[in-house]
């Protein structure tokens, strides 16, 4: 009897159907997903940043009043905290006095300068003066002199032609005595020979006219003798007189001479007042770079000053406030942090392999992990050169032999449209950035 065949079992069609539908589901889920990577790049390495000024103190000081607290908002301008200024203040007050003092110095370094140079401008003149003016006595005492010695030489003339005279007119009496010795002896031999009647009485009486006229010209030689010496006489007074007259005029030539060797000397003592100039003038040139100096010393005291009261440099909210009243705070040493909330932008880290077609001024959106039914909108501002581990503290180094790869991270910097930064967004905080690429 034949085995009796057992009926197939029929395949179900609703797997079939269900298989087919998920297989057509990613199918459509994977082209989607590879349209979407064609046309975006999303990270969930994202977050919020913001401009965060650590605070600290220029001057060290003690801390005598706060003026804010944690999460204050402040405005710039607005006082943080101060320090006690007592001791600045009295340096500055310090420095202020010294400033007056140089100053002072100053003011009388210049009157020194003025003094020196009137000073020494009266004594150039006035010995160059006294020069001029004893020059001039030395060329009229020289004068003087040259007139002297030219009547000296007329008295020598005037000597010689008296002596001259003295032997003619002694040569002309000797004459007129021997012409009248002879005409009196004529005379008395006419008068002789009248008596004897040998000769007229007019030939007598010629005769005696003849004797009273020679005597009159012995005496008008007499005379003239007597004339000439006289005339020497007169001359040889005037040579002496003259003599004199030069010997004077040559002792004030060479008195004139000397006194132009001391107006010399006198001229070259002033010119050494100029000297005391250079040094006033000197001296004023160190009076103002002290006064100068001081200024400076002066301004860096008032800044120091001013920086006892700690101002806000920015408007924003306060944090990590670590400064209280009685604090010993040190420059340099963060004591506060002030966090601008109005400019804010985020830092994406896309992998090195999405970065192909990112470019700056493309179109983000980012969503806050904190509003996730907030999409906020955007656009890339700038690209950083480099991933974030080569910046990094401590960048990694791939020696050879230990070399693993890991996919890099680049940040790319968003910024967020107006609308976006009305949300109460804070540094920090987790967002998903997306990037248009088209």
């Amino acid at each position: 009897m034949s085995e009796q065949q057992e009926p197939k079992p029929r395949r179900n069609p609703i797997g079939w159907l269900i298989m087919l539908v998920v297989i057509i589901a990613g199918a459509a889920y994977g082209l989607h997903a590879y349209h979407l990577s064609q046309l975006r790049q999303v990270t969930d390495n994202a977050q919020i940043e913001g401009a965060i000024s650590p605070i600290s103190a220029r001057v060290s000081g003690q801390v005598t009043r706060v003026a804010v607290i944690e999460n204050q908002q402040v405005k710039e301008g607005d006082l943080l905290f101060e320090i006690d200024p007592r001791e600045y203040q009295a340096r500055v007050d310090q420095i202020e006095g010294e400033l007056a003092s140089a100053q002072s110095k100053l003011i009388s370094a210049r009157l020194q300068v003025q003094l020196a140079r009137e000073t020494s401008q009266a004594s150039l003149l006035e010995s160059s003066s006294a020069i001029d003016v004893t020059r001039q006595q030395v060329v009229a005492a020289q004068r003087a002199a040259d007139v002297a010695a030219a009547q000296l030489e007329q008295t020598s003339s005037a000597i010689a032609q008296a002596r001259s005279g003295i032997k003619q007119n002694q040569a002309a009496l000797e004459a007129a005595q021997t012409e009248a010795a002879r005409l009196q002896e004529d005379s008395k031999r006419y008068a002789q020979l009248f008596s004897k009647r040998e000769i007229s009485e007019q030939q007598f009486k010629a005769a005696q006219a003849a004797a009273v006229e020679a005597a009159k010209r012995v005496e008008q030689a007499r005379q003239g003798v007597h004339a000439a010496r006289a005339n020497l006489d007169s001359a040889q007074s005037g040579r002496q007189v003259a003599a004199r007259s030069l010997d004077r005029a040559q002792a004030s030539a060479q008195e004139m001479e000397a006194r132009i060797g001391q107006a010399q000397g006198q001229y070259e003592k002033a010119e050494t007042t100029r000297t005391q100039v250079v040094l006033a003038e000197s001296s004023v040139k160190a009076a103002e770079a002290e006064v100068k100096r001081l200024k400076a010393v002066l301004d860096k005291a008032k800044l120091d000053l001013s920086h006892t009261r700690v101002l806000a440099p920015i408007t924003g909210r306060v944090a990590r406030k670590n400064v209280q009243p009685g604090q010993v705070v040190n420059p340099g040493a963060p004591v506060l942090a002030l966090v601008d909330e109005s400019d804010l932008w985020v830092i994406a880290n896309f992998k090195e392999t999405q970065m192909e077609k990112i470019r700056v001024d493309q179109k983000a959106e980012v969503v806050v992990d904190a509003y996730p039914d907030q999409h906020l909108e955007g656009r890339v501002q700038s690209i950083q050169p480099g991933t974030g581990a080569i910046f990094s503290l401590l960048p990694p180094e791939n020696a050879s032999g230990n070399f693993v790869k890991v996919v890099q991270r680049i940040p790319v910097k968003i910024v967020l449209d107006t609308q976006g930064q009305e949300l109460p967004l804070h540094p920090g905080m987790s967002v998903e950035a997306t990037i248009w690429l088209q």
